[in-house]
């Protein structure tokens, strides 16, 4: 990429970021998405396109062109963001249909935690052409960036940075003096370095195109993140780079764990989400990491687990995308494979990791929501005034954030005011009484997840109950 295109890049990118700012783009966003926005970075695309119609001309042009990706007419563009155009053509990022429409070129914005981020198109929406989704981001993407370190390091390394969205949000969050981002997919480089511009963080974060720890050489880091890609895939079949992770999900994070002795430094961390497939008595990654020769301390997190049909059902059917298999067939193959290995479970993982810890060991921890609300106290730490927009709550707290919720989280926060001493198990108690037919372990799941992220952010103050 040449110096110029790159000098370029920056400046059409801060632009672009101002006029995204003084458009109230990511106040729209958290809007017009509501509770969905904190869980879920890919909007669910009929929900959203109906809500754009209750929008002003010019909000409505704004969701459908960035967030949905739609094509719009290019008067339209040229009549409400006539810069932002010029910006994404210097950006490289549009493309026209002959002289009367314009669109994204295979990707969509979306705002989080106050950044912008330029993402693959995802599958999900009618308009989608790609199969590889070069820029990924998924639920796992907001799991992991949920979980960043909260306490201050000087250098960050990504692997697989993907967007960047990690660690643009972990250099911001560790107040980081340097951030190195490593993909293999060059496209996907291309987009995290406009991201990293958006996001006014060129002086602190390089991007980096190459395999892992290639790029880096033998430079060391405070913190490593990663979110490689996991899903079991067979030799045979063809699948999205951004999730290939090998036969057993394992080829990528294994070569990372390698890695890490010889690139953090003395007291570094480590962090990583996956997925991984189990038998009825152990985790392969725990069978892995037991028998690897690294010498930092880990923890491993089991999140939650589904059966292994479960997740063939939802891993082939993007495989049909890319093979000329009948779906049926590549299903009973695939089972029939997990059989020989007596594999039947499926599940996803924190992986925290610590340098210079003695003795070093491996510790497995099994751990569930049901557990951690029962243990539990959420205190409310700041004040908070509300607005309603339809079913959406918009909740402005007194430390400066604003977020969008439901009914359900807006009770939750209540609940959280008036009550201090209740554990989120009990909250949940007492909310399903008075929602009959609600899906209690969603609503559970869901309370729990606010509540890691409202204390993430300063609003609540977890403690652990006393017993």
């Amino acid at each position: 990429i040449s110096t110029r295109w790159r000098i370029n890049m920056k400046e059409y990118a801060h632009e672009l970021a101002e006029i995204l700012k003084y458009n109230s783009f990511d106040v729209v966003h958290q809007n017009i998405r509501g509770s969905d926005d904190f869980i879920n970075p890919i909007p669910d695309y009929e929900t959203v396109l109906q809500r754009s119609h209750l929008l002003d001309c010019k909000n409505r042009i704004m969701v459908e062109f960035f967030l949905l990706g739609r094509k719009v007419r290019t008067v339209e563009m040229l009549n409400y963001f006539a810069d932002a155009l010029n910006c994404l053509e210097g950006l490289h990022v549009v493309k026209r249909e002959g002289i009367d429409y314009v669109q994204l070129d295979e990707l969509i914005l979306i705002s989080y935690q106050s950044c912008f981020f330029f993402v693959s198109t995802p599958y999900s929406f009618p308009h989608c052409i790609s199969n590889t989704l070069d820029v990924y981001v998924g639920p796992d993407t907001y799991y992991l960036a949920n979980n960043l370190y909260n306490e201050n390091h000087e250098t960050i390394l990504d692997l697989c940075t993907g967007s960047g969205i990690q660690l643009i949000l972990g250099c911001k969050k560790a107040c980081a003096k340097h951030g190195v981002g490593v993909d293999i997919n060059d496209n996907a480089c291309k987009i995290a370095r406009i991201n990293v511009s958006l996001n006014a963080m060129d002086e602190i974060i390089d991007i980096k195109s190459g395999d892992l720890y290639d790029p880096v050489g033998s430079e060391l880091f405070d913190l490593i993140y990663s979110n490689p890609p996991f899903i079991p895939v067979p030799q045979t079949v063809q699948y999205p780079l951004c999730g290939d992770g090998g036969e057993f999900g394992l080829d990528v994070l294994k070569t990372i764990i390698s890695g890490l002795n010889s690139h953090l430094t003395k007291n570094g961390k480590v962090l990583v989400f996956g997925e991984m497939l189990g038998t009825d008595n152990e985790w392969l990654i725990s069978k892995y990491l037991c028998s690897s020769d690294s010498t930092l301390r880990y923890k491993l997190l089991i999140l939650g687990c589904t059966d292994i049909i479960t997740q063939i059902d939802r891993t082939s059917s993007v495989a049909t995308r890319l093979n000329n298999f009948d779906l049926s067939m590549l299903k009973k193959s695939w089972e029939a494979r997990y059989r020989d290995l007596s594999i039947t479970r499926y599940g996803s993982f924190l992986l925290y990791g610590q340098n210079g810890v003695i003795p070093s060991y491996h510790e497995v921890q099994l751990y569930s929501e049901s557990t951690f609300a029962a243990q539990v106290v959420p205190h409310l730490l700041v004040d908070y005034k509300s607005t309603t927009i339809d079913d959406t709550y918009i909740i402005s707290f007194s430390n400066g954030n604003t977020i969008s919720v439901d009914r359900t989280v807006f009770e939750f926060i209540e609940f959280v005011k008036t009550n201090e001493y209740y554990t989120i198990k009990d909250i949940f108690e007492n909310m399903r009484l008075n929602k009959e037919g609600c899906d209690c372990q969603s609503l559970l799941e869901q309370i729990t997840f606010f509540s890691r992220k409202l204390g993430r952010i300063g609003i609540f103050a977890l403690k652990e109950a006393q017993l």
